[in-house]
């Protein structure tokens, strides 16, 4: 492969990958390149997720052609900064609505391990707070409901879909 300079890559090769793939040799006993002292570490690169302004945020949720469910999950992921996996996972029960939290199974969650071995189905949760606007939208949402989840479906399934 040559140097490791990337004057003739068109991106060059990340440090951290680099060094975490010598790592790899090293253990499994392979000779893998040194990195050179100079190599300087890049910043990671700009996310191509669009994340829209307040005001946007604020319009769309204004809109009253936007069902409460769909107005409640935009303000509750813009108040949390939660993936919507998480969020959309959120039961009734779970809901702490006077502290304005909940736990949520977060990315890359681990399932506790028991002592002789065994995975167990529970993980390690994280808390979601949120703020006074979905603390306003939740109680409308949730109205009559105790248990299940938070963000179910407005419509009825159509024929042959259960």
């Amino acid at each position: 492969m040559g140097q490791l300079s990337g004057e003739h890559l068109e991106r060059p090769p990340r440090r951290g990958a680099v060094l975490s793939w010598t790592g790899w040799c090293a253990e499994r006993g392979y000779d893998g390149p040194a990195v050179p002292a100079w190599v300087k570490r890049l910043p990671p690169p700009d996310s191509d997720t669009l994340m829209r302004s307040k005001l946007a945020s604020e319009r769309l949720i204004a809109r009253r052609d936007v069902h409460l469910r769909e107005k409640t999950l935009w303000r509750m992921l813009y108040e949390t900064c939660a993936r919507s996996e998480e969020v959309l996972e959120v039961n009734i029960e779970d809901l702490d609505l006077a502290g304005r939290r909940c736990p949520v199974k977060a990315k890359g969650a681990q399932a506790k391990v028991r002592r002789r071995g065994g995975a167990r189905e529970d993980y390690v949760l994280e808390a979601v707070y949120w703020d006074a606007g979905t603390a306003r939208l939740l109680p409308r949402l949730l109205k009559g409901r105790t248990r299940g989840p938070v963000f179910v479906a407005h419509r009825r399934p159509g024929p042959g879909k259960f």
